[in-house]
């Protein structure tokens, strides 16, 4: 069997040494590919089992052009790049690794609300400009004290939910919405049970935190952003698609939205035009919350271990196969 990496090239300067190793004495041989398109990995993995992949989308066409195709392993949480319903019509597993830097996006998370809510960018702009006005300018964001702030998490997984023990540790008060959890869980972590319409319409800060699917595609847009409070504050670390961009810079143009700390965005990068850059209320972080040594040796241990278990057939049972209930498994 053979497992392709079709695009290595997504991680400057590293080895893969710990897929190397893994593989190794496997019986299944990996072999790193250079595609940036569904053309390209039909034309250079023909013949692969197992495909792991950080960017490179893969849908149908690809599908239907690798018959042996049986696992798609995604280095990272989101898995928006593989069609799902698609593999699962042909069978085959979708992997994602969605444990492996909730540490790391929580403290990411909290700095991003720390500093939207301090004015850090802008007061750091002004020392340069040898302006130490306590007031900023503009002064974007007005100061307040951790216990009058509500943050409201919009999906309360295992990741929202150690970013909000930080904040509460702050002083924050925290509501989420999530219709999946019973409500001892929001008693464990201090936080108010909400609706959807309730977070969107009391809380001072909000952080989208669920999945990107065709249901959650522009989950923050224009109808929820006219929801909420004047001047709120808006966190994204999850993905960039879940916010409608157009609707935000429009809300923050306006003053609606007061400012926001973003690590994500609806394209891979953004244009130098970009309204974000003139835009002092913003902070902006290249896709970096899941980024530490620690963290990213430990996806890829993960996304090979994942790998090497279901193409022999071990047991899968802490495997995250995103497609599982709909595979029967």
């Amino acid at each position: 069997m053979k497992v392709y990496m079709v695009d290595p090239f997504s991680f400057d300067h590293y080895d893969y040494h710990i897929e190397k190793d893994l593989f190794k004495d496997s019986g299944i041989e990996l072999v790193f590919a250079n595609c940036h398109t569904e053309d390209e990995i039909i034309e250079q993995c023909k013949d692969a089992d197992g495909i792991m992949d950080v960017y490179t989308k893969l849908g149908p066409k690809a599908m239907d052009a690798l018959p042996n195709l049986k696992v798609l392993v995604r280095y990272g949480v989101g898995f928006d790049i593989y069609d799902v319903p698609e593999a699962t019509k042909r069978g085959i597993k979708v992997v994602n690794i969605p444990f492996y830097c909730i540490e790391e996006v929580a403290v990411h998370t909290t700095a991003l609300v720390l500093a939207v809510t301090r004015n850090l960018f802008s007061y750091t702009q002004n020392i340069r400009n040898n302006d130490y006005s306590l007031e900023g300018y503009p002064a974007y964001v007005t100061l307040r004290s951790p216990r009058v702030r509500t943050v409201g998490f919009l999906g309360f997984g295992k990741l929202p939910r150690r970013c909000s023990q930080n904040l509460y540790a702050c002083g924050y008060n925290i509501m989420a919405y999530d219709p999946f959890l019973p409500d001892a869980v929001f008693e464990e972590y201090h936080a108010k049970k909400a609706t959807m319409e309730e977070v969107l319409e009391q809380a001072d800060i909000i952080t989208p935190n669920v999945p990107l699917n065709p249901e959650t595609y522009h989950f923050v847009n224009r109808e929820s952003i006219a929801k909420m409070k004047d001047g709120v504050l808006i966190v994204n670390t999850g993905r960039g698609a879940l916010i409608d961009e157009e609707a935000l810079i429009e809300a923050l143009q306006s003053g609606k939205v007061a400012g926001a700390g973003l690590d994500v965005f609806e394209g891979d990068h953004l244009k130098p035009d970009h309204p974000f850059f003139k835009m002092d209320n913003v902070i902006l972080t290249p896709h970096a919350a899941f980024k530490t040594e620690e963290s990213f040796l430990e996806l890829c241990r993960q996304s090979a271990s994942c790998m090497l278990t279901l193409l022999k057939g071990e047991d899968d049972s802490q495997v995250s196969i995103v497609n599982r209930k709909q595979l029967g498994l």
